[in-house]
C-alpha cells in the first residue's frame, strides 16, 4: 500500500508540473534543468550517486575470526538516490520532499532486512508561526543526532560513525515540531513516531518512538568564522515487537554485520545522544556520545554506548559554515571551482569511533575504528574520497558465537559522489 502511495505522488507531482508550468513565467525565471515553477507548486529533481572500491587486508587471525574480507575487494555502487523537492505555493509556502534510493543500507526502527531498493523520504512540512516554525508529518529522518541529520556526503569519512548506525536508526514514518528560539541561536523539534504504516501493520504491534533534540551556539564569532554547537538529544521507545537488536558493520555498507546483540528481549529503550561541534576557519571538530539503556528484566536491564571524534582540515581554507534553522554543520564548498579553472577544495580528516554492545548477560561485541582520509571536491556536486581504516574488534568467533576472541583488520577505500540538487 504505502509503495503504491508513494508512487503515485510522484507521478501525481511530475504531471501536474510539467502540464500546467506557466510558460510567462518560465520566460521571466532562470531555471536549470532540473527545475520547473508554476504557479501553485514549484519542483526540483534531485539526484546522488555513490560508487566505492574498497581493498581489505587482513592477517590469518582476522581471517580467522570474521572470515575472509577478499570477496569484499572489489567496486561497489554505495547508492543511488533520485527524487523531488519543492513547495506547494499557498501564501506561506508548503515544502514537500519525495525520495527513493537503489542500494540503500538506512532502515527503519523495525526493520532488519536491508533492501536494494527503498523508498527514503515522503515528507511535507507546514509553516505555522514565526518564520521557523514547522509542522512535518511522513517519513523522515528522526530528529536526533546532528550526523544522522546531516547528508552522507556532509561527514568526515565515508561512512557514518557505527554507534549511530547501531544505536541510532535514521528515518521512520512519524511526525515532528519544530522551531528556533533566541533570535535563531537555539533550535528545538519534537518528534513521534511509528512505522507500522511503511510494513502495512497495524500501530499497536509496532513500536512507538517519542523523540527530541535541542541544540544552542555556545559561542560564535563571525568575524573570526568560529562557532561551538552543543546538542543534546533523547529516544524512548516501547517494544511492541517483544525483542529489540542492535547491531553494526566496520563502517562499511556492503560487509557483514560484526557487531550483533542478536534479538534482545525488552520492554522499552531509552537513548541519549549528546553532541559537540567547533568550527575555527577552515577546520572542524566534531564528536557524539550515545547511550542506549534497555528495560529487559530478562537481561538485567542491559547498558549500549559507543562515541566517536572527528577533525577536518580543509588545506584550501574553506569554511564550512553553520545551519542555524537546523542546527547542523553546511557541506563544504569550494572557494574555486575545478570546472571554472579553479582547484576545487582539499581537506583532510580524522576520525575514531568505537561501539561497546557487551552488557550484562549480552555478548554483543566491541569494535573501535581508525580512520585517515583525504578529500577532494572539483565543485559542490562532486566528491573524491581515499581513506584508510583500522578496526579492533573484540566479540565472539563471528561463524560460532562460542569463544571469544579479538583480532585487527584494514581496509582502503575509494569513493567517487556525485550530488546534483
Amino acid at each position: 500500500m504505502m509503495k503504491t502511495l508513494y508512487t503515485l505522488f510522484i507521478i501525481i507531482t511530475l504531471l501536474s508540473v510539467y502540464t500546467y508550468a506557466d510558460e510567462e513565467i518560465k520566460d521571466e525565471i532562470p531555471y536549470k534543468w532540473n527545475s520547473v515553477q508554476t504557479p501553485w507548486i514549484n519542483t526540483k529533481a534531485v539526484m546522488a550517486v555513490i560508487l566505492d572500491y574498497s581493498n581489505f587486508k587482513q592477517d590469518q587471525n582476522s581471517i580467522n575470526h570474521v572470515g575472509n574480507l577478499d570477496e569484499f575487494s572489489k567496486g561497489e555502487i554505495r547508492g543511488i538516490r533520485m527524487g523531488v523537492v519543492g513547495t506547494f505555493n499557498f501564501e506561506r509556502p508548503w515544502y514537500y520532499v519525495a525520495a527513493f534510493a537503489l542500494g540503500a543500507w538506512d532502515n527503519g526502527f523495525d526493520v532488519v532486512e536491508r533492501e536494494q531498493f527503498v523508498w527514503f523520504d515522503l515528507a511535507v512540512a507546514i509553516p505555522l508561526w514565526g518564520d521557523d516554525a514547522y509542522f512535518s508529518i511522513g517519513k523522515m529522518k528522526e530528529p536526533i543526532s546532528q550526523e544522522r541529520i546531516m547528508a552522507l556526503n556532509v561527514e568526515q569519512t565515508m561512512e557514518r560513525p557505527l554507534h549511530l548506525d547501531a544505536l541510532l536508526p535514521s528515518r521512520n514514518m512519524g511526525m515532528t515540531i519544530g522551531d528556533t528560539l533566541l533570535n535563531q541561536s537555539m533550535t528545538y523539534k519534537l518528534g513521534i513516531f511509528n512505522d507500522a504504516l511503511e510494513q502495512e501493520s497495524s500501530f499497536a504491534d509496532f513500536s512507538t518512538q517519542y523523540i527530541g533534540r535541542v541544540t544552542g551556539l555556545a559561542y560564535e564569532d563571525k568575524e573570526n568564522q568560529s562557532l561551538l554547537h552543543l546538542g543534546l538529544g533523547y529516544r524512548y521507545s516501547d517494544v511492541k515487537i517483544g525483542s529489540i537488536r542492535y547491531r553494526a558493520s566496520p563502517e562499511q555498507s556492503f560487509v557483514p554485520d560484526w557487531v550483533d546483540t542478536g534479538k534482545v528481549s525488552a520492554q522499552n529503550s531509552q537513548t541519549t545522544n549528546l553532541e559537540l561541534s567547533y568550527i575555527l576557519g577552515p577546520m572542524w571538530f566534531a564528536t557524539e556520545y550515545t547511550a542506549t539503556h534497555l528495560a529487559s528484566k530478562e537481561h538485567n536491564d542491559p547498558n549500549f554506548y559507543g562515541y566517536h571524534a572527528a577533525i577536518t582540515y580543509a588545506l584550501t581554507g574553506e569554511y564550512r559554515g553553520y545551519s542555524k534553522t537546523m542546527g547542523i554543520v553546511n557541506p563544504l564548498t569550494p572557494n574555486s571551482d575545478f570546472t571554472k579553472g579553479g582547484t576545487g577544495a582539499i581537506d583532510i580528516s580524522y576520525r575514531y569511533s568505537y561501539l561497546d554492545l557487551t552488557s550484562q548477560d549480552i555478548a554483543g561485541g566491541e569494535l573501535g575504528i581508525s580512520t585517515f582520509g583525504m578529500s577532494w571536491y572539483p565543485s559542490k556536486e562532486v566528491k573524491v574520497q581515499i581513506q584508510w581504516s583500522h578496526m579492533d574488534l573484540k566479540s565472539n568467533d563471528l561463524a560460532t558465537q562460542q569463544v571469544l576472541s579479538s583480532s585487527e583488520s584494514d581496509v582502503l577505500q575509494l569513493r567517487w559522489v556525485y550530488f546534483y540538487q
